[in-house]
Order: C-alpha cells, then sequence, then structure tokens
C-alpha cells in the first residue's frame, strides 16, 4: 500500500508552478490534497474530484486553521510566496506581509493542531556568501524577497526548536520545467524567444552563474523529505536540493539554442545589474539522510521542457 493512501495533504501556492506540480503527484500517490491558492484552477488544470482548491489567502490565520482543522490535515506543504524579484523590490511590504506574515500564520496554525510542515525557503536566503553553498552557510541576504526567505528560513526553525514542531525546510535551486508561466523567470524567458526566432535580452554581461534544477527532481524531494519527516525523522533539518552544477546565463541561452536547432546570438546590454555573479547548492546531505539525487541533468530538462513551451505556444 503506497505511503500516500488516506493522508490528508495541504499545498499552499497550489495553483502555482511547483505547487500544481507537487499536488498532481501527491494526488496520484493516493494522498487526498487541500490546494490553497489564489485561483481555483491549478497550473495543471483540473486534478479530479479528489483535489479541493480553495482560494484562500493565508494572511487570514484564522481561516487558514478553520481549513486545516476541516479537513484534518496530515501535512502542510508551504509553497507559497510573492517570488518575483522585481515585484519585491517594487512592492516590499505586500512581498513581506505575503512571505513572512503567511509564513507565520502556517506555522501557529500547524503548532495549534499539531500539524508537520515543510517550508520553502531558497538558495537565495544565501545571497552573497561564496558557493559552494552547504546547509551550514551563513544567510547573508540583501534584497527584499532574499531577505523574506531567510526570514521564513529562521522563523521555521525557532518553530522547531520552541515548540518542537515537526518542521523541515527546503532551499531549493532554480527551477525550471513544462508549466511555468511566468515568463520573467530566464528558463520560460529564453526558450519563448528562441522558439519565435527572436534573441534574449541579457541586461549585464551574461557570465552571472545559477544552478538549475528540473522540476521533476524537486517534486521528488519534497515528497521523500516529507516522507521522512511524517516518520519522525528530521524535524528542524534544513535540506539544499540543487544538482550542484553552476551554468552561465550565455551558456543556457546557448543550450536552448542547440535544443531547438537554431542560432540566434544574445542581445548583450553591459549595465551593472547588481546581482550576485555565482550561486550553487551543495545537496550532499539530502543525498547522504535522504538517498535524493537529481535525476536530470541541465540539457534533458531543459530538452523535456522545451517541448512543453513548444506545445503550448503552437510551435510543435
Amino acid at each position: 500500500m503506497s505511503f500516500w493512501k488516506g493522508k490528508r495533504v495541504l499545498v499552499t501556492g497550489g495553483s502555482g508552478f511547483v505547487g500544481g506540480h507537487l499536488v498532481g503527484y501527491v494526488r496520484q500517490k493516493g494522498a487526498t490534497v487541500i490546494a490553497l491558492g489564489h485561483q481555483r484552477v491549478s497550473v495543471l488544470g483540473n486534478l479530479g474530484s479528489e483535489c479541493e482548491h480553495i482560494v484562500q489567502d493565508i494572511s487570514d490565520k484564522g481561516q487558514v486553521t478553520r481549513i486545516m482543522a476541516a479537513y484534518r490535515v496530515d501535512l502542510v506543504y508551504h509553497l507559497a510566496a510573492q517570488a518575483i524579484g522585481s515585484v519585491a523590490q517594487q512592492c516590499p511590504v505586500a512581498t513581506l506581509e505575503t512571505n513572512v506574515q503567511g509564513t507565520w500564520n502556517i506555522l501557529e496554525s500547524c503548532r495549534m493542531l499539531g500539524v508537520p510542515a515543510i517550508i520553502a525557503s531558497s538558495d537565495k536566503a544565501y545571497g552573497s556568501s561564496p558557493p559552494p553553498y552547504t546547509e551550514e552557510t551563513p544567510l547573508s541576504p540583501a534584497g527584499i524577497y532574499e531577505t523574506s526567505k531567510a526570514c521564513v528560513d529562521m522563523i521555521a526553525r525557532s518553530y522547531y526548536l520552541t515548540y518542537k514542531l515537526p518542521v523541515a525546510i527546503t532551499r531549493c535551486a532554480n527551477i525550471y520545467g513544462g508549466w511555468d508561466r511566468n515568463f520573467t523567470r530566464i528558463v520560460p524567458y529564453t526558450i519563448s524567444q528562441v522558439l519565435r526566432g527572436e534573441p534574449v535580452e541579457i541586461w549585464g554581461d551574461g557570465l552571472s552563474k545559477r544552478d538549475y534544477i528540473y522540476i521533476d527532481d524537486v517534486v521528488n524531494a519534497y515528497v521523500m523529505l516529507a516522507e521522512a519527516l511524517m516518520q519522525g525523522k528530521f524535524s528542524g533539518e534544513v535540506f539544499n536540493f540543487g544538482t550542484g552544477v553552476a551554468t552561465s546565463v550565455l551558456d543556457l541561452v546557448a543550450m536552448v539554442n542547440r535544443i531547438v536547432g537554431v542560432d540566434i546570438p544574445p542581445n548583450i546590454h553591459h549595465k551593472e545589474t547588481g546581482e550576485i555573479k555565482e550561486q550553487w547548492l551543495n545537496s550532499y546531505k539530502a543525498e547522504r539522510f535522504l538517498g535524493w539525487k537529481p535525476k536530470f541533468s541541465l540539457e534533458k530538462g531543459l530538452r523535456r521542457t522545451v517541448g512543453w513551451y513548444k506545445e503550448y505556444l503552437g510551435f510543435a
């Protein structure tokens, strides 16, 4: 019998990119899923009667607690966040309210009801610390989004240390894959430009490097961590999930060009952006304790991702 059979799982941000994939996967594993989000329809479409979609703002702690109690939730995946850096810069208070206040509301509801939770932080919380990042690397955020994620990280851990709430924290690299319709992100933007035969506009020198992780590897990580947490393991622990490979923007653009079968040089605007030059993760802890390793290289993941966007954008 599946570990997930009969489990009742609440996913905040369940109508988003990562949340939608996770909702679909654990539902298929036999769980009953309650997806909280700003829209009723998931990015993965109609997931069937076994998934309850609820439009709910996580800033309303009382309502969140009532929902969790009514559905007798066994586990919470807290993925809801304002995750766009440019929006965070323009709307700092709204970003902090969603990301920080929203997190303590979820944690307080979990504390009151005794529900374990997996809280999504980010590799961006490491900020300007030198890579590769391990879980012991000091958090050194600068921007509003990065700082909000560092706050999420520390608040979640404090709920474990203070109340022994079963909570685990994830710090994922840059996630990409099908169904991501946020074209401000580098992977969807690059693929859409190349498919249209248009150059990618790069603001900076294109040499900044990031760790890119395919969505299926992320979902697998969340599932493996939840199974361990619900069996009483790794409460209060933080886990990195990445490939450990840093790829520059220029190399990413070249790889997408090669996969599509074209050669469209990017337009490079040599302007100072203030972005961190290099970020990538060491995921040895996840490999050692969870048995998790990424199965997708960047090229393999991008080939699948390009295939999805070809169909979605009408180029198939």
